[in-house]
This record gives C-alpha cells, structure tokens and sequence, in this order.
C-alpha cells in the first residue's frame, strides 16, 4: 500500500488496540468507503457509517455490509443526521479537513455521542503538509495543527488528549516521505545540456532515472510500522505526520445553536 492507505488504515488498527469496544455502539463518521467500519465492527457490538456520498455507500454495502455493521448516506454536517440516535464511540479519519462547515460537522459528533461517551478526531498534521506534499490537496478546505486542535476542539468536549501518528524508524519515515513526495526535481535537463559533450546526456539522464528509482520504489512499509505517541509534547506532536484527538465529555449542544 501507499502512505495515505497505510496512514489511514493504521488509525483504525490503533484504534481497536486503545479503546475497549467490545459490546460498544460505534459510528463512523464519513466512513468512505467502509473498510475502516468494517475493522471497528470486528471488536465492537454494533458499527454504523455514515457517508456523504451515495456511490460509497452502495460499495460499502456491496463489500462490508453484514452482521453488525451497516452503513448509510448522510450529511456529516446537516441538521438531522441520524436523528434521535446515539453512540459510545464516534470515529471519524481524515474527514475533517474535507469540510468547510466543520463546526456543523463538530456540533453533530456532540449530538450523536452519549453523555458518556468518546469522540476520536484524526487528520493531517498542517505543520507538516508540505514536507509530504509538494502542492496543497485541492480537496483540502482546512487543515489543522495541534495547536488549533487545542484551542477548538475545548469548546465542543471537557477533555481533550492530543496523539502524534507517525513512523518510529526514521529510515522507514524517510522512505515514505520520498514515496510520497516523488522523486526531487533535477537539473541535468536545463542545468548541463551546456556543460557536457551531448554524448554523454543520454547517460547521465539514464543515471538520474535509476537514482530516482532508488529513492522511490521498493519502500518496503506496512501498517504495523506507523505508531501513536499519547500527550508526547509539543515538539513531537509538531513533527508527526497525522494529529489524533481523543475527546470526551460533551458539552452542551445547546450550548451552539
């Protein structure tokens, strides 16, 4: 798999290590296409996803529907999603920074979770966006920091616990970060066509192409490489790639309407 898989997917693992779900009610907050549910429903007593979109839906419907898990299409930030309904865990996995209303999308993870109940927030980490991207996602509105993480997600829950995602070892780290990113930008084309006799450019273009190939391919890195480190401190935080915000005691909704 790539990065953006192994990241995503490793959110859900952790997520079935660190929380005791067994007999649980369990959303998933813009499930996609599902198999991130799917890994919830397999240790909790009942999963639900939640999508906006009607054709990821009729694919989750299609490959992980069943048993205790289903799946629905709704608005992540409209005002009757799910109504009247609640939950013990609310999860939700690189949706966030997707929204422009997030602070309708925030207001519902109140609304559908119980008074005693967890909400779990992943998504990039906006201090590191362009040390893994070269561009800025298009589909991206807002993306967060731990520091706005701190000062916004407060005025939805009374607790609020930060997680850094990111690879232990740093040669896996630097592996990933070259895959993703792609091969840096060389000079030989502009740079040399001058400098050396035309002969010579073809090989020096086929050198460039088999050290790019080196830094991009075989990166040999699974799911069970990432790790979450848990109030770690803000120097750490700020470094990793993904922030995860474990949030409990909601307030109020009434308290944003």
């Amino acid at each position: 798999m790539d990065f953006c898989a192994i990241a995503h997917e490793s959110r859900y693992q952790w997520a079935t290590r660190r929380f005791d779900l067994a007999g649980k009610t369990v959303l998933d907050l813009g499930c996609g296409s599902g198999y991130g549910t799917k890994i919830l429903g397999a240790v909790c007593g009942e999963a639900r996803g939640v999508d906006r979109s009607q054709a990821a839906i009729d694919f989750a419907n299609m490959h992980y529907a069943g048993g205790n898990t289903r799946f629905d299409v709704g608005d992540v930030c409209g005002p009757n999603l799910l109504a009247g309904q609640a939950f013990d865990f609310v999860f939700s996995f690189d949706v966030i920074e997707h929204l422009e209303r997030y602070f309708d999308f925030l207001l519902n993870a109140v609304r559908l979770l119980r008074t005693d109940g967890t909400f779990i927030l992943g998504c990039p980490n906006r201090l590191q966006t362009f040390a893994w991207n070269r561009t800025w996602n298009p589909y991206h509105f807002q993306e967060f920091s731990p520091w706005q993480f701190r000062r916004l997600l407060p005025l939805y829950f009374g607790d609020v616990r930060l997680v850094g995602q990111d690879f232990s070892d740093p040669l896996t780290r630097r592996s990933a970060l070259r895959q993703n990113r792609g091969p840096e930008p060389h000079f030989f084309k502009s740079s040399l066509r001058g400098l050396v006799p035309g002969s010579l450019l073809p090989i020096l273009r086929r050198c460039r192409t088999l050290l790019s190939r080196g830094r991009t391919a075989g990166a040999a890195f699974r799911v069970d490489d990432v790790s979450f480190f848990e109030e770690p401190g803000d120097s750490v935080l700020d470094s990793c790639f993904g922030i995860i915000a474990i949030c409990s005691a909601p307030r109020e909704p009434c308290a944003f309407d």
